[in-house]
């Protein structure tokens, strides 16, 4: 995994126009040009050369898997390892589901709102069509794992797979509240949703570790 700036990135609609934190997925180094894999705007296999600010930039904060053709399955697990770090680091900064749970059923609705053009532009919404997304793209560099080094991951996608449904789900629910205008009637609702993702959240993670001890 590598973190980058969208601006550098050429394949961006926001290159050189607008800094923001981004991360991509190395799946190749080779002659000092740098092969990688970006789901959120593209499943073409993307290179970046050695005279792109990009590697500058991220000099202290990328790694890099070699062809399977000079280094075999020792390759693979460590491009697993560092995936099942980051992923596991992920999970540990995500806040509290108790705290989260409850801060939406004591949110005001208005407040929230602000100036919101549309239903979808309302942070809380925004943000959790962001947790989806993320999820999805956890599923997408693990296909370009398995494309690249044909492992399979059949069973973790699936699981990925039900939990973007299940981030969805939330967020449609607390769509509902806020054309209603009221989270009291969807409060159970909410409660049980929430629970179901961290259980979820916590299955997709040993899965992980599932999948990367069967890989000898």
């Amino acid at each position: 995994m590598m973190w980058t700036d969208v601006y550098y990135c050429n394949w961006n609609v926001l290159y050189n126009r607008q800094h923001i934190d981004h991360k991509i997925l190395i799946t190749s180094y080779e002659n000092s040009v740098i092969g990688c894999i970006d789901p959120y705007f593209t499943q073409e296999l993307l290179m970046i050369y050695a005279d792109n600010p990009l590697l500058i930039w991220n000099k202290l904060s990328s790694f890099r898997i070699h062809s399977p053709k000079s280094i075999k399955i020792k390759v693979k697990i460590q491009a697993l390892l560092v995936f099942l770090y980051q992923y596991r680091k992920n999970h540990q900064k995500t806040l509290s589901f108790k705290l989260f749970t409850q801060d939406i059923i004591r949110m005001d609705l208005e407040l929230e709102k602000g100036n919101a053009s549309t239903l979808y532009d309302i942070p809380i919404i925004r943000k959790l069509k962001l947790l989806e997304d993320n999820r999805y793209c956890y599923r997408e560099m693990l296909a370009a794992l398995e494309q690249r080094y044909g492992i399979s991951f059949s069973r973790l996608n699936l699981k990925i797979e039900q939990l973007c449904l299940k981030w969805h789900e939330l967020r449609m629910i607390l769509l509902k509240c806020f054309l209603i205008k009221s989270v009291k009637v969807k409060q159970e609702a909410i409660i049980k949703s929430l629970d179901e993702i961290e259980q979820f959240e916590i299955d997709v993670l040993n899965h992980l570790i599932s999948e990367l001890s069967r890989i000898r």
